[in-house]
């Protein structure tokens, strides 16, 4: 930005406007001369003392005004062609980041979007590629991560794009340690989370040295967020939005848009974070597929939120005979009573669901669904 061109002030004009005079004054200096000139100086440097004060205030009451409608046009179309402060905050992470992997609308699909539920028991991970790139999110509890090693080199992979830890609980970024160790990873997502909020569990601290011994830095998540992942599919993250204490709620949500159909991931969402995100323009929940938030417990997947997503199939992380008594009745007789076909990895192992971009096919390792 080119620097401000400053003017002196008026005051200082009429000064020397009013000596110039003075001096040049002949025959009637009564008049023209310095007591005058200091009344009229004088005069003008109050009304220009006067101009400098009034416009901060301007300025700042109009700024005050952009940004109430910048904040109104999150929940409301104001046909003013406002962008939202999501919009803005995508727009200068790309501006900040310009070698980040941005998302590119309008690229027709190519090739094919896969996304494996693994079965890691009583937690979460899920493994995404493209015919360019690859992903995980998140990687199941602390002794599950070499079952994640294992299944993905049963894939070919060598190398990972792109890595999410939805949110700090040992069920889903227990594993994560483990996997940076053995893959080479590119980037690292997380969410932010105040001081007071940040765990000081050996999961977490260990996953933050394997971050660390990788050269990794992690990557913020904020809604509104893009990543191409080739093929013309795109990652958004969703969330989370708002502020909340339950680290549960801070799970990244993220969403990919591959040709005419979409793909929800939750973490562990509850119904606040979920009733937050509704709430948020531009941030569209809508998937053909949603796998479904905290294993399906009644805590999560309210039934505004589910009538958002409307989704065609449903994916559940839950563990055999789990503590928790996971997936709850509740979430499974809302699936049931819509007719949306579910899937569990405790009764069907590993879960793959493959999109040309205009159709999908769901395979499980053990056969068959549960509903």
């Amino acid at each position: 930005m080119a620097p401000r061109k400053t003017t002196k002030p008026a005051g200082n004009g009429g000064k020397n406007t009013a000596r110039g005079t003075a001096g040049r004054s002949t025959g009637n200096s009564s008049r023209a001369g310095r007591p005058q000139s200091k009344k009229s100086g004088g005069s003008t440097k109050r009304r220009s003392a006067a101009r400098i004060s009034v416009t901060p205030a301007i300025v700042a009451a109009a700024v005050c005004m952009l940004c109430l409608l910048i904040t109104l046009s999150d929940y409301v179309d104001l046909g003013l062609g406002i962008p939202t402060w999501n919009e803005i905050f995508a727009g200068l992470a790309q501006e900040l980041d310009p070698d980040g992997d941005y998302s590119q609308p309008g690229l027709a699909p190519e090739g094919t979007l896969e996304i494996h539920v693994i079965d890691v028991g009583q937690g979460e991970s899920i493994f995404v590629r493209t015919q360019e790139k690859t992903v995980l999110i998140d990687a199941g509890e602390n002794n599950k991560g070499e079952v994640v090693e294992r299944y993905l080199k049963s894939q070919g992979v060598t190398s990972l794009d792109l890595v999410i830890g939805t949110h700090p609980h040992s069920d889903h970024i227990g594993g994560m340690d483990y996997v940076v160790d053995h893959f080479p990873v590119k980037r690292i997502i997380m969410p932010p989370l105040k001081e007071s909020q940040v765990p000081t569990t050996k999961t977490y601290t260990d996953l933050l040295q394997s971050i660390a011994n990788a050269g990794l830095e992690i990557t913020l998540s904020h809604p509104g967020d893009e990543y191409s992942l080739g093929g013309g599919a795109v990652l958004k993250i969703l969330g989370p939005v708002g502020e909340f204490s339950d680290l549960n709620n801070l799970s990244v949500v993220s969403k990919i848009t591959f040709g005419e159909h979409a793909f929800l991931f939750n973490g562990d969402s509850s119904k606040e974070a979920e009733a937050a995100l509704l709430t948020q323009k531009g941030l569209d929940p809508s998937a053909d597929v949603l796998f479904v938030g905290h294993h399906g417990s009644y805590t999560s997947t309210s039934q505004p939120y589910l009538d958002a997503v409307d989704p065609s199939y449903a994916s559940i992380s839950v563990g055999a005979d789990n503590d928790y008594g996971h997936p709850h009745q509740e979430t499974i007789q809302k699936l049931e009573k819509l007719g949306i076909p579910y899937y569990r990895t405790d009764l069907c192992g590993n879960i793959v669901f493959i999109s040309d971009g205009s159709s999908i096919s769901v395979s499980t390792q053990k056969g068959g669904q549960a509903a």
